[in-house]
């Protein structure tokens, strides 16, 4: 109805209308580029009741929100695997809120939801000892390794959890005293993590004993913790046993010995390789002056190479032979043994009848 009249209405009231037409237009020009559906030509509105229904959304914001309901949502997933991966592990019901104490910090390192499972594989016990288990990670992050390195450390060495961070910064300033800079340092950790579970003293020692027993210099023993880390669990016995094998019977000085990672190779395998090699005359222990009537093989040609370099490049004989050798040799050194056994046990056997002869010459008293 109001439609039909328009027209009459607008007739007769003309100024009236261009008013009002006015005024829409100036709404319309307004309020435009606020429209939540963009869709104007001109000066027509499709809906003109959306101008004052509709509030204006900014689509930054309304992209975060969505972003952020997402995160909520894989949380939330995260919370409920993690609850039954540990109820399957421990047979034990975790408390939720305590898990959230040690996933959001976890997530908020850089750890992505997969590492922080394996994390919790690791350690089921992650959230009960807050804020212990969280010292770790956040150590070796600040020592400049990358989430994916921190749980490969982890994996390698699932004792440092029971690591404290008031023990642990102190052993990697230790390290670094003894001269791992950064870089060698990182590496080091990376390839022998359990070096971070010796105690200080233990590295002191071990460091001092290869100074003072073996003669290396300072930057060797730095060279020898890079490379064979190992050595710091060996007993000093085998450690000194390697080292005057090698020196005195081989006649290798210090900077090749260090060159030759010798501390890597288990003790039997030294000598097995070069005492065939001394059998089949291929090689010779210098003189006093170095001097040899052949040319033997270098340290690292010897021990480093594979078996089957050793024996095709250096001793050129057959792996049967070889392997024959180890047999004899492991023979060799339980006879030995067995004759050490049977000088200790004559010894005591004088010490103790010298004992009794002297208790017999003395009165006993029976009273």
């Amino acid at each position: 109805m109001m439609a039909l009249l328009w027209p009459a209405f607008a007739k007769f009231h003309l100024p009236a209308y261009r008013y009002l037409l006015h005024c829409s237009r100036m709404v319309t020009v307004i309020l435009a580029p606020y429209h939540p559906r963009q869709q104007m030509c001109g000066f027509y509105i499709h809906d003109t009741r959306s101008l004052y229904l509709d509030r204006p959304t900014d689509p930054q914001k309304k992209k975060n929100s969505v972003e952020h309901s997402q995160e909520d949502r894989t949380a939330d997933d995260l919370l409920l695997d993690l609850q039954h991966q540990i109820a399957q592990q421990t047979r034990c019901v975790v408390d939720s809120h305590r898990l959230e104490q040690v996933i959001k910090p976890l997530l908020d390192m850089g750890f992505d939801q997969n590492q922080v499972k394996l994390l919790f594989e690791l350690n089921p016990r992650l959230e009960s000892s807050l804020p212990q288990s969280l010292e770790v990670p956040r150590s070796l992050l600040f020592l400049g390794l990358n989430a994916n390195s921190v749980v490969k450390i982890l994996v390698k060495c699932p004792k440092l959890f029971k690591v404290k961070e008031k023990e642990l910064q102190p052993r990697v300033d230790n390290l670094r005293r003894l001269g791992l800079v950064e870089g060698s340092l990182q590496r080091l950790v990376a390839y022998y993590p359990q070096i971070l579970c010796l105690p200080l003293k233990r590295v002191n020692n071990t460091a001092r004993f290869l100074k003072d027993r073996c003669l290396f210099t300072g930057q060797e023993v730095t060279e020898i913790m890079r490379t064979a880390p190992n050595v710091l669990f060996e007993d000093h016995g085998e450690i000194e046993y390697k080292f005057q094998h090698v020196y005195f019977r081989m006649g290798i000085k210090q900077s090749e010995i260090v060159k030759s990672m010798l501390f890597r190779i288990p003790l039997f395998d030294i000598r097995a390789r070069h005492i065939f090699l001394e059998r089949l005359g291929r090689y010779q222990t210098p003189s006093k002056d170095g001097y040899t009537q052949i040319v033997n093989p270098k340290l690292s040609d010897v021990l480093t190479t594979s078996e089957e370099q050793y024996l095709n490049k250096v001793a050129h004989s057959s792996k049967e032979e070889f392997e024959v050798f180890k047999k004899m040799l492991a023979l060799e050194d339980d006879a030995k043994q067995d004759l050490e056994g049977i000088s200790e046990d004559e010894d005591s056997d004088d010490e103790f009848s010298e004992h009794e002869d002297e208790n017999d010459s003395e009165p006993v008293n029976k009273l």
